[in-house]
């Protein structure tokens, strides 16, 4: 078989000793454990102070090896869990390793044991030699006693040959692929042929990836020329389709979706020709495949999007398209996101689609939280009532722009009444003829915990004057918790206290991440949000000042 010989020349099979093991009486088993656990003390003891002592193998290995010799197969086990440490000289851990595992498969173990082996050695495998690897591999592919460890056996090679994955040697490569696909063949359904799957669909998997990113900018090219989409070139799946089958029959998940879901849709795709509807089923099929969080595939999936939407930028499907984009934005990059967006506000001819373009694009500004990136979101929402009033996307969109427009700069403080910890209510509007500084904390978030002395000594520095510090905690916490955070300020404060992320008064207030800083005048006027602290500190004294000097004297 063409295996076998590339094992032949991978490794020299080394002599063996012959013979099944015979059967181990009961005394003779009784004394094979006082030897063990003998060797259990010496190893313990070894193992508290190692400095500059041989390990306890080396001493207890003849003992132990007699035991093996004589029909024990626990003690060949012992033997193999330690072969590591037993030996100075690698060809003769190569020579001890292959006698002990040639006896334990004669032994005749379960399918259980015998993987088990191969787990005790992979444990060790910085620190045994590859050609005593490669000789065990091939002793397990040839004389394992079932189809999971003779592909275990094929696996240690491969693994051993690559360097546990790290070679970059052209012909090591070749060797440990040639081995995967061997246990492909042979091998599916075993431990080994997930494995080996799960490697060999790294390579496959980047060629298509690879041929997928040459498709799109060939077709750029050609939409640069002016051709059309009959002038395209077919999506790259047919030519790959092979490399997917054996890992599928290894029962790979990906790869079963590859074929059972990705490759229909290209056939779909192909049979319309290249037309839009027929290339937006692939890209939303490989969503469906592949990990949506994966960013190399939503890079891929944005680049086709790209394409396909500037070519047919005007049909009545792209604006439902967009709908599906909105949901899954956040894992897309948000720069080539913005530029799918800015092309379809100029190229396209229906009004639903510009609307919706404009208004994702204003979205992903909000989603910084910056002050510069809502004042340009803002004027996108502004620009969609304007230009496109009656857009499906226009109906919901007034309420949106007056929340984001009440927690900027220079517009009053929404009015917010809610309860603090004491169940007293907090009414912002109450507080004015006062500076408040309004903060969002998350128990759990770091940045909060840290931010929270800072603000407390600016209470400290403000007693007696016309300030206050009110804290919006958001999530449960238990007391003692409480209690730190409550004393991280160093003061007292006034504390709000609501329990989920959904919380009516983080949508009135934006809340888009924590802390939320807002400094609100004497008037109930925002004048800051979000500001390096030493900005907003600088900020706080200058209102306090303010606030004071509008102050009626006393006569």
């Amino acid at each position: 078989m063409w295996t076998q010989a590339l094992l032949a020349i991978l490794a020299v099979a080394l002599p063996l000793v012959p013979g099944p093991l015979a059967a181990s009486s009961r005394a003779f088993g009784d004394s094979f454990a006082a030897l063990r656990k003998s060797y259990g003390d010496a190893l313990r003891a070894y193992n508290q102070d190692p400095e500059g002592k041989p390990h306890p193998i080396r001493a207890y290995w003849p003992r132990i090896e007699a035991f093996g010799d004589q029909g024990d197969p626990q003690a060949f086990i012992l033997l193999l869990e330690n072969l590591g440490q037993g030996f100075d000289d690698p060809a003769e851990t190569r020579r001890q390793g292959v006698h002990v595992f040639d006896r334990l498969l004669q032994a005749k173990l379960d399918e259980e044991s015998e993987l088990a082996l191969f787990g005790k050695l992979n444990r060790q495998v910085d620190v045994l030699p590859e050609d005593l690897l490669v000789d065990i591999g091939q002793l397990g592919y040839e004389k394992g006693n079932s189809d999971q460890s003779r592909a275990q056996g094929l696996w240690m090679c491969a693994w051993a040959r690559s360097q546990q994955g790290t070679t970059t040697d052209p012909m090591r490569r070749a060797e440990s692929t040639e081995l995967l696909n061997t246990i492909l063949m042979e091998f599916p359904v075993t431990y080994a042929g997930g494995r080996a799957a799960t490697e060999v669909f790294k390579t496959a998997n980047q060629e298509y990836v690879d041929a997928q990113w040459a498709w799109v900018k060939s077709v750029r090219e050609l939409q640069a020329a002016g051709r059309p989409p009959q002038d395209w070139p077919q999506l790259p799946l047919e030519k790959y389709r092979p490399s997917y089958v054996p890992l599928a029959r290894a029962k790979l998940q990906v790869a079963m979706k590859w074929l059972r879901d990705l490759y229909p849709a290209f056939e779909r795709a192909r049979r319309m020709g290249n037309t839009g509807e027929g290339l937006l089923s692939v890209v939303d099929t490989l969503e469906a495949v592949y990990p949506v969080k994966s960013m190399e595939m939503a890079e891929l999936r944005l680049a086709m999007l790209s394409v396909i939407y500037a070519q047919y930028a005007s049909e009545p499907w792209v604006n439902m398209s967009l709908q599906h984009v909105a949901a899954m934005a956040e894992y897309y990059p948000r720069a080539g996101l913005q530029a799918m967006l800015t092309m379809l506000v100029e190229k396209s001819a229906s009004s639903e689609t510009r609307a919706r373009a404009l208004n994702m694009h204003a979205d992903l500004l909000t989603t910084t939280s910056l002050v510069e990136d809502d004042r340009r979101a803002i004027e996108l929402y502004e620009r969609v009532l304007a230009e496109f009033p009656h857009t499906e996307i226009a109906k919901d969109l007034p309420g949106r722009l007056a929340r984001l427009k009440h927690a900027m700069p220079g517009s009053p403080a929404p009015d917010t009444v809610e309860a603090d910890e004491e169940g007293k209510d907090v009414n912002l509007a109450e507080y004015r003829g006062r500076v408040v500084l309004f903060e969002f904390h998350q128990l759990k978030d770091d940045d909060c915990i840290q931010a929270a002395p800072l603000r407390g000594a600016l209470a400290k520095s403000m007693e007696g004057r016309p300030f206050s510090l009110i804290a919006v905690r958001v999530g449960t916490a238990i007391p003692q918790k409480l209690e730190e955070y409550h004393a991280s300020f160093g003061v007292p404060l006034r504390s709000i206290v609501i329990d989920l992320r959904e919380h009516a008064i983080l949508k009135q207030w934006m809340v888009r991440k924590f802390p939320a800083t807002y400094a609100i005048d004497a008037d109930g006027i925002i004048r800051g949000r979000d500001l390096p602290w030493p900005e907003m500190a600088a900020l706080v004294q200058r209102l306090v000042a303010e606030a004071e000097a509008k102050k009626p004297q006393k006569q």
